[in-house]
């Protein structure tokens, strides 16, 4: 990690690997500070509105909630829901006023940067990463949510249904 924030260099003149130069503002490292020292609070929050969608979406047609691995924390650092009909549920939300993002919505090997590395991906099939790039949709899932905006939330999807 040590040598990925500095260019992935070791010493002044030595390059290793491929790195980064990601040096925080002084406000930037405040707010990072203030939430690395909160990030248990914040996951478990997180973690509880997910429950909550879980309770609430895993029996509606046509929404399908993330999986789980019970031997993983996740911090759902996003909630992604895949539906059927995901594009007329977004306006559908987008009208309740209801913050829905399509995190992702081409794939990979579809990206011009990689196309234009990997010409071979041109011809690439990925028929399950293309149908899930046309299925997932994003949920507020942040820690300062209340109960009655989660409800608002749920209650928008279950109207589309």
């Amino acid at each position: 990690v040590r040598l990925l924030r500095n260019h992935g260099l070791e010493g002044r003149d030595t390059w290793i690997e491929p790195g980064y130069n990601s040096r925080l503002s002084s406000l930037q490292a405040i707010v990072a500070y203030h939430h690395l020292k909160n990030l248990d609070a914040i996951t478990e929050r997180r973690r509880e509105n997910a429950a909550f969608y879980d309770e609430h979406l895993s029996q509606l047609p046509g929404i399908v909630v993330p999986p789980r691995d019970p031997q993983i924390i996740h911090p759902f650092h996003l909630y992604v829901i895949q539906a059927d009909r995901r594009d007329e549920l977004v306006k559908h939300l987008l009208a309740d006023g209801i913050e829905a993002k399509i995190h992702y919505p081409v794939p990979l090997h579809r990206q011009p940067a990689l196309i234009d590395r990997y010409p071979e991906m041109r011809s690439l099939s990925l028929p399950n990463v293309e149908r899930q790039a046309n299925r997932i949709l994003s949920l507020p899932i942040h820690q300062h949510l209340t109960k009655a905006q989660l409800k608002y939330v749920v209650r928008g999807i279950q109207e589309f249904v």
